[in-house]
This record gives structure tokens, C-alpha cells and sequence, in this order.
């Protein structure tokens, strides 16, 4: 991905071994397809239905839930005005 450049890595100032990686706009911009591949995935694969609870906003296409994840992904890694919360895209 980075390669692609949908991501970007940095030094970490806090420890000298530890890398940061970022989503770039064209990485987020990516995101949809993944919400589509994991739509795919609910369809025919037999995910765990932990994980298929808490993706299921953006598998049914809530634009309003999707539209949210892309705008904090905005703020965490191009703006870097948010610090994220483990499974803070959870609903």
C-alpha cells in the first residue's frame, strides 16, 4: 500500500524502532471497496459473526455510517486532529 501510496510511514518521536503508518486521501478513498469486499465476504465466505456484527452498517451500504468512518479517517490521518479509540468505528 505504500508503494501504491494510499499509505504514508513516519518516525514515531516517542521510541526510535517504531514506525506510523497513514492512510493518504487515495488510501482512504479505498475504504468503500473494502466495505464491499467485506459485503462479498458476509455473502459467500463464513466470517465470524462478532466481526460481521460490527461491520454490518457498512456491509447493508449505510451511506450515513460510511460517510462518518471516511470523515474521521480524514481527521486521524490526513488532518491528525483525532487520536482513535480502539474499534472507535464500531456503531
Amino acid at each position: 500500500m505504500c508503494q501504491l501510496g494510499m499509505l504514508e510511514v513516519s518516525e514515531d518521536v516517542s521510541h526510535a524502532q517504531k514506525k506510523l503508518y497513514s492512510l493518504t486521501e487515495s488510501g482512504i478513498a479505498f475504504v468503500p471497496i473494502v466495505f464491499k469486499m467485506a459485503t462479498w465476504t458476509a455473502q459467500f465466505r463464513n466470517p465470524s459473526p462478532q466481526i460481521v456484527s460490527m461491520a454490518q452498517p457498512y456491509i447493508d451500504g449505510d451511506e450515513a455510517a460510511i460517510s462518518s468512518v471516511l470523515k474521521n479517517l480524514e481527521k486521524i490521518h490526513i488532518q491528525k486532529t483525532v487520536k482513535p479509540e480502539p474499534f472507535w468505528w464500531v456503531h
